[in-house]
């Protein structure tokens, strides 16, 4: 059984012993014994007896002495190696293990397709030992170089245990996480990480990948290429009270399109990158020159916040970020879209050459012209389908006509979105009647008939047998009473309803009814009996109705209630006879004839009999 770090158990310690388990080291080998042990030499010596006890006393300690060194270096040296260490897998933080060390951004693990997949996992480098991070000299301890040579001991010893295959790095870490960088260059980032155990003190072995995500706290290396940095500049931050202005939407026309802190190359590289096709919101049409000098690329300034579920730049409200304009399709605020434009995408065979390759935007019919910007496979554009022909599509780019070879472009063909079929609605409980539910519906219009299902579980197949109690395709009435054997073994069923039309069924919209369960049993404790009446005076349980008998069927018998509250008493018995008593607890339901009580299941009889 896997737990998350954060809920490891206490070790347990007591006057005798100390022991360390988890979930894939056997108690014996980790045990560490701190009871007072027995001396084998006292015991032999004593056997022996004499003035000479103390000198054969000597010679045995030096001989049991030698014995147990090399024991010791065979039998405990090879179980340390062979059951690892345990103990190093804990939580713990950066400020309480290295403090002065400051976080100085955060990464966010995307893998070399950009993409977090949080499925997928990705091999974490070590640090070397001797690195310095922020000028200062780290305790090695938390340089933690062995962790899959220690995880392989500990499941080595696990009996029964299975090959797995191990990774060379240090352990894995899912594709999707947040991680608190120390330090960062072009090519690697440093970062801190709390600690993590897969596994409980409980003797299971956990999956492969899972236990290989076990580590202790420490520092940590990955490739900048699989990360998402975000330093929090301070210049990206919108001023409080500024009202963010939108000069146009900008439609991202690369495979994928790099949110830069500046325009230009940041040191820190990307915060974040967005798909082929999303929109990006942009507040200055003016194309910005870059202000470093690698590149001669042009920036728009956009206003972004980030969106995952680790609060990666996800913050109260967007900042100033930059794109490269040549991977934009400008669409200005201020120029309204021309109406006879169809939808068409850039279509091209896609092999690891040609993957990114660019599609020139030309500013006429023809190769020598401006150009205008760029497309890349899977880009949308909107077509002059009347001012193409077979060579030049006459596309809406950047707010103007302008051309792309007709080759590469694709008609996009919409889905067709069949218009959903109405649901019935208002489903409901009606009333009850004879300690039955009685359900109802509105009638959708254009509907033949319905489909229901009773269901033992909600989540369960609804074709299944064994899930299923009952099943009408084509149920004609709206409405419909539960029978009492439904619910006789059981608390709660749940109720599938779909209408059908000529083309189809609806959705299914769920129901459920329940009763109380079996109430606990009444003993004769609980009663005070005499010769005409029988009191309760203890309830062990909500007894709201009673039925009793002299017969052990039950047959002919009488029921006692007392309009929704407890029952008190069997009055009018007789004398010197034999009875026997159930009772059984209720549920009050909403129903359109106000609430209404629904009796469950009746408890064990008691025999009884009143006095003479």
């Amino acid at each position: 059984m896997c737990c998350p770090a954060d809920k490891f158990e206490q070790e347990k310690e007591c006057d005798k012993c100390h022991s360390n388990s988890c979930a894939v080291v056997p108690d014996r080998i980790l045990s560490k014994r701190k009871c007072r042990k027995s001396d084998p030499v006292a015991e032999l010596t004593a056997q022996i007896g004499g003035k000479n006890r103390k000198y054969i006393a000597k010679i045995f300690h030096s001989l049991f002495g030698v014995v147990f060194v090399f024991a010791g270096v065979l039998l405990f040296g090879t179980s340390a190696k062979a059951a690892g260490d345990v103990t190093r897998y804990r939580t713990a933080y950066l400020q309480n293990c290295c403090p002065g060390i400051q976080v100085v951004a955060h990464a966010y693990l995307v893998g070399n397709d950009n993409v977090a997949n949080y499925w997928k996992t990705i091999a974490v480098d070590k640090v070397p030992v001797n690195t310095k991070i922020q000028g200062k000299t780290i305790d090695p301890q938390y340089f933690p170089q062995d962790n899959i040579e220690n995880l392989k001991q500990l499941y080595s010893s696990v009996q029964g245990y299975q090959n797995f295959m191990w990774i060379s790095g240090a352990y894995l870490e899912n594709e999707g996480s947040k991680l608190q960088v120390v330090a960062y260059d072009k090519n690697y980032i440093i970062y801190w990480s709390n600690g993590y155990r897969s596994f409980t003190e409980s003797p299971v072995m956990c999956k492969q990948y899972l236990l290989m995500a076990s580590h202790p706290p420490g520092f940590y290396r990955l490739p900048r290429s699989v990360v998402w940095l975000d330093c929090g500049r301070t210049e990206n931050v919108v001023p409080t009270g500024e009202t963010i202005k939108k000069e146009g939407t900008g439609r991202v026309t690369s495979s994928f399109i790099g949110i830069s802190p500046i325009p230009g190359t940041a040191d820190s590289g990307d915060v974040y990158k967005v798909k082929v096709n999303a929109k990006l919101n942009v507040v200055s049409t003016v194309k910005l020159p870059s202000r470093t000098s690698d590149t001669t690329d042009t920036y728009y300034k956009i206003s972004f916040n980030g969106k995952n579920d680790v609060n990666y730049m996800t913050r109260n409200r967007p900042g100033y970020y930059y794109v490269k304009s040549k991977y934009i399709n400008l669409y200005r605020a201020d120029m309204k879209t021309p109406s006879n434009l169809v939808d068409y995408q850039v279509n091209y065979p896609v092999t690891y050459a040609n993957q990114k390759r660019d599609i020139n935007v030309q500013a006429a019919a023809n190769s020598s012209s401006e150009v205008l910007g760029y497309l890349q496979n899977e880009a949308q554009v909107q077509v002059y389908e009347k001012e193409s022909n077979a060579s030049w599509a006459a596309i809406y780019f950047n707010s103007q006509k302008a051309y792309v070879p007709a080759k590469y472009l694709k008609k996009v063909v919409k889905p067709v979105v069949q218009k959903p079929k109405n649901v019935p609605k208002n489903f409901r409980i009606k009333t009850i009647k004879n300690n039955q539910y009685v359900l109802k519906w509105d009638k959708p219009a254009g509907c033949k008939d319905y489909q229901i299902i009773y269901c033992k579980n909600s989540f369960g197949s609804l074709t299944s047998k064994k899930n299923v109690l009952y099943r009408n395709n084509h149920y004609k009435k709206n409405t419909i009473t539960v029978k009492k054997s439904y619910l006789k073994k059981r608390t709660c069923i749940y109720i599938a309803l779909a209408a059908n039309y000529e083309n189809g069924t609806s959705k299914k919209i769920w129901l459920d009814v329940y009763v109380p369960g079996k109430p606990r049993a009444l003993k004769k404790k609980h009663l005070q009996i005499s010769s005409k009446k029988i009191k309760i005076k203890q309830y062990p349980d909500y007894v709201m109705k009673i039925q009793y008998s002299t017969k052990k069927s039950f047959k002919k018998a009488k029921t006692v209630s007392n309009k929704g509250r407890l029952v008190r008493a069997i009055k009018k018995l007789k004398r010197n006879t034999t009875y026997y008593i159930r009772y059984c607890s209720n549920t009050v339901v909403d129903t359109d004839a106000g609430q209404k009580s629904v009796y469950g299941q009746w408890s064990k009889t008691l025999k009884v009999r009143t006095k003479g």
